[in-house]
């Protein structure tokens, strides 16, 4: 139900990312194209045209670890949240 979405989830991931890539310069990943504005707002960019696997399309993206921790702030504000 996106009434009860809040985004404690997703910022316990991305947290979880950031600290599994720290020492990294990027994580790069293939995003299925359908969910690729989802990732543009977490801050992947794209790095090329979709690419085709089987019946579904995924998008190249990336994402500067430094950027994660310009967010990390953030999503560590929302997992403190009441």
């Amino acid at each position: 139900d996106p009434a009860h979405r809040n985004g404690v989830v997703m910022a316990g991931l991305m947290l979880g990312v950031y600290e599994h890539a720290r020492g990294y310069d990027s994580i790069v990943m293939s995003g299925h194209v359908d969910k690729a504005d989802l990732y543009h707002k977490l801050g992947y960019v794209d790095l090329g045209p979709p690419v085709a696997s089987g019946q579904a399309l995924y998008v190249p993206m990336a994402i500067r670890v430094a950027e994660l921790a310009e967010r990390q702030a953030r999503w560590q504000r929302r997992l403190t949240k009441p």
